[in-house]
């Protein structure tokens, strides 16, 4: 299956470099300044499932945030006193619970449940409260890209570059062509950070960005096209595919589609990877299932069972009804060539070949 798609990207970009500390939205907001606890004796702590951790601030170089849980719920009252009967109320709201993975100065990470934590943020024009909830709850009618939440804090970033009004590299995108309203994704796997996309009018997107190594895809008509590149040896794929199967989250059913190694480090590879739910969701509308393409970063220690999931962004996401198909995924040649989002770039997916 082909279609007619020409992707215009133009970059307004007023960057420079500087050295703070910083906080990456979901939504494409980024606040840098001074970030501290609200006392000297203050930490952050994060439970992995088995026990509590804590750090100083200074003990730490970043905390990324992405989902783990997500759900459509509804407002209940029970209909008789002492009875379990409910009766629901109003319509469905979204919830999330996120996970964290803290990174320490020597490169070692720690993946969990981030103890809901209030940080302050001061700049020139004042200080910003910055809370850190584990979960996010939205108002009836929202769906979960409406939820926003932190994505990254970094402490003491030596060369953020970011767009003077919205705090990212801002982008518009335009995909000519498209029989209908395609969606589009990107991911940075140097910095491993997902692209916030906006809908502007038709298929013009404002997308923020930072970082090199980008991952893009474009979704129509049930079919994802990517483009991505290089492959891990068999052994590496093996190996993530193990960790994989021991994964544990909100997800049942995760298809590893792609790998590639790190062309800088031979003990870091990244994945492709489609998450979705199957089983029963606290939903009870027709779209109930969520599903997730992301890209997930692994580091492979020199113990066979040593193999860290690091990090993981969200490519392209949806729900869909528990009878529908997922989305097929397919490789485009085009699309591969793409490594960086800057001025003047343009991609002709018309003449895609799928891999």
């Amino acid at each position: 299956m082909r279609f007619a798609s020409h992707i215009g990207i133009f970059v307004f970009l007023c960057a420079f470099s500087v050295r703070a500390d910083w906080v990456a939205w979901s939504d494409g907001k980024k606040w840098e300044g001074k970030i501290e606890l609200g006392s000297s004796d203050a930490v952050v702590s994060l439970h992995d499932g088995t026990q509590l951790h804590t750090w100083k601030l200074s003990e730490i170089t970043s905390i990324d945030f992405s989902p783990a849980t997500q759900s459509m719920e509804r407002a209940w009252t029970f209909v008789d006193a002492g009875k379990t009967t409910k009766k629901m109320e109003g319509n469905p709201y979204p919830t999330m619970e996120l996970q964290a993975i803290v990174t320490r100065p020597n490169g070692d990470t720690l993946r969990g449940h981030l103890i809901t934590t209030s940080l302050y943020l001061s700049d020139p024009r004042g200080v910003k409260k910055l809370l850190l909830p584990y979960k996010l709850r939205g108002q009836e009618g929202q769906r979960f890209d409406d939820l926003v939440y932190v994505r990254k804090i970094a402490f003491g970033s030596q060369s953020l570059t970011y767009s003077e009004e919205s705090g990212g590299n801002r982008l518009l995108i335009t995909l000519l062509g498209c029989p209908g309203k395609a969606k589009f994704g990107a991911v940075s796997c140097s910095k491993m950070e997902e692209a916030a996309v906006v809908r502007m009018d038709g298929n013009d997107f404002r997308v923020n960005i930072n970082g090199g190594n980008v991952v893009v895809a474009v979704w129509l008509d049930g079919k994802i096209w990517v483009g991505w590149r290089g492959a891990a040896p068999t052994a590496s794929r093996t190996r993530i595919e193990a960790g994989l199967s021991n994964l544990r989250d909100f997800f049942d059913d995760r298809r590893l589609l792609a790998t590639s190694a790190d062309p800088l480090d031979e003990t870091t590879y990244y994945t492709l990877i489609l998450f979705s739910r199957t089983g029963k969701t606290t939903s009870d509308t027709q779209a109930s299932q969520p599903w997730h393409l992301e890209v997930c970063k692994w580091r492979l220690g020199a113990e066979t069972s040593d193999v860290t999931l690091v990090s993981r962004c969200i490519l392209l996401r949806d729900l869909r009804s528990p009878n529908d198909p997922l989305p097929a995924v397919v490789f485009s040649s085009k699309l591969k060539t793409v490594d960086a989002l800057h001025d003047g770039m343009s991609v002709d997916v018309r003449e895609t070949d799928s891999e």
